[in-house]
């Protein structure tokens, strides 16, 4: 099952982001090479052990599907972004809490693209569509997060103050070379 599971990872991994490339206008060639690095590339052999790291197809089709929405807001873009999201958020944890970093810089970009284009006596307003899939976002992390929170203070495996100062990464180590 872990075999099958791997590479159908792998797998869709390619084909989702060759896929995007297709979308945007890419050739056929470089988007399957485009697809191949992104489903291949060493991080993910690295994390080859663990199967929940490299189920990640739905991050360039999240991505690109949230990158529509703002591009023109509409119902239409809001429901494969919100069913493309649910199944994002439903693949594992990490990558569910990680996918928010690349939606806030493309929430950023679109901004200050728009801010650039619009009038200074004319500001724009969130549009409806944007307000709905923003709240039905908090509402699925919610609903998927919060039982585990609950969890953690129950069961006392909240990181204390000291941990986070022990393990964390110093400014000298993204500096520092690796040992391996």
């Amino acid at each position: 099952i872990y075999n099958t599971l791997l590479v159908a990872a792998l797998t869709l991994s390619a084909w989702t982001a060759g896929y995007v490339l297709r979308r945007l206008g890419i050739g056929f060639f470089p988007a399957l090479l485009g697809g191949a690095i992104y489903s291949f590339a060493p991080f993910r052999w690295d994390q080859a052990s663990h199967l929940q790291i490299l189920w990640a197809p739905w991050v360039p089709l999240v991505l690109w599907s949230f990158d529509r929405l703002l591009e023109r807001p509409s119902a239409r873009r809001v429901a494969p972004f919100l069913a493309l999201y649910a199944f994002h958020l439903l693949g594992g944890s990490y990558l569910a809490y990680m996918i928010h970093f690349p939606l806030a810089a493309i929430l950023f970009v679109r901004w200050r693209a728009q801010r650039a284009e619009s009038s200074p006596t004319s500001p724009r307003r969130p549009r409806p569509a944007l307000l709905v899939a923003a709240a039905l976002c908090a509402a699925m992390m919610a609903a998927i997060f919060f039982p585990y929170l609950r969890a953690a203070r129950s069961q006392g495996f909240e990181r204390k103050t000291r941990h986070i100062r022990e393990f964390a990464a110093r400014p000298a180590s993204f500096v520092t070379p690796s040992a391996f």
